[in-house]
């Protein structure tokens, strides 16, 4: 076999290499994770969405719960039970919307900041937390 063709395979191999091996792992493994928030009026009530990515870039479960934001302590307002969990695609992305009264966002005297703290309970044994961005509004 000719050097040419030698090195010509070579070539051919560590491109589909890159191609079909050592970036396909990768890109979950370094999935850095990350939690979105909305909170939009629908009807008498606030439609809340939750989004985002595990940190595991992996599939597996999770659940989310509200906070008020305050400055000594910070309020736990929101856990729907079922209507609070789901389960993520194989790469770890998942969205989940609730309604919810004004009254339950409603966590301060004037404006409000409410965010989200989502627990992923993963396949492979990690159990991350990832807090969203926080929402102000009047509820």
């Amino acid at each position: 076999m000719s050097k040419r063709r030698i090195v010509t395979g070579l070539l051919v191999a560590g491109a589909m290499a890159g191609v079909f091996g050592a970036g396909a792992g990768t890109a979950n493994a370094a999935a850095p994770g990350y939690a979105q928030l909305s909170i939009v009026k629908s009807g008498s009530q606030w439609l809340v969405t939750v989004s985002g990515q595990a940190p595991t870039g992996s599939a597996g479960n999770y659940s989310f719960s509200l906070y008020g934001s305050d400055e000594w302590f910070d309020e736990h307002i929101y856990w729907g039970g079922r209507y609070s969990r789901g389960t993520t695609d194989a790469n770890g992305y998942y969205s989940i919307s609730v309604k919810v009264s004004g009254s339950t966002l409603n966590e301060d005297w004037g404006g409000d900041e409410v965010y989200a703290k989502v627990t992923h309970m993963s396949y492979n044994g990690k159990t991350p937390v990832l807090r969203s961005n926080t929402v102000r509004g009047s509820y």
